[in-house]
């Protein structure tokens, strides 16, 4: 992938992978991110869980700046609007990962506080 790419993992309540959608695609270093339809298509596909990805392109998975800031604004606890609309509508957003675009490796975004999650089938690179 010479772009970025936005990606959603839709996930059941057991966190098994219900679909996998290409949310947006962007330059070789930005990707739009609008939650509004991230919260629809969650809706739509009765999704309990959320993983949200993106690759870069550059072969660095090293968050930026503003993927952490982005993160935290998705927090769970947080006083956030957004974070607030996910806990509205029951859904969770689980730790998200950078895919560097030339291997399998794949790092996550830190965040404010740790979620104990379970094992997800959704762990593939595409």
């Amino acid at each position: 992938m010479s772009k970025e790419q936005f990606r959603v993992h839709f996930l059941n309540s057991q966190n098994h992978l219900i679909k996998e959608h290409i949310m947006a695609t962007g330059t070789v270093s930005a990707v739009p991110f609008y939650p509004r339809e991230v919260i629809q298509k969650a809706l739509e596909t009765g999704a309990s869980a959320l993983i949200l990805v993106h690759n870069h392109p550059s072969g660095c998975v090293k968050p930026s700046a503003h993927d952490i800031q982005q993160t935290r604004k998705m927090i769970p606890g947080s006083c956030n609007p957004l974070s607030k609309v996910f806990r509205l509508v029951m859904i969770k957003l689980l730790p998200a990962p950078i895919i560097k675009s030339t291997s399998a490796r794949i790092t996550q975004i830190p965040t404010a506080q740790k979620q104990s999650t379970g094992q997800t089938s959704a762990a593939k690179t595409s």
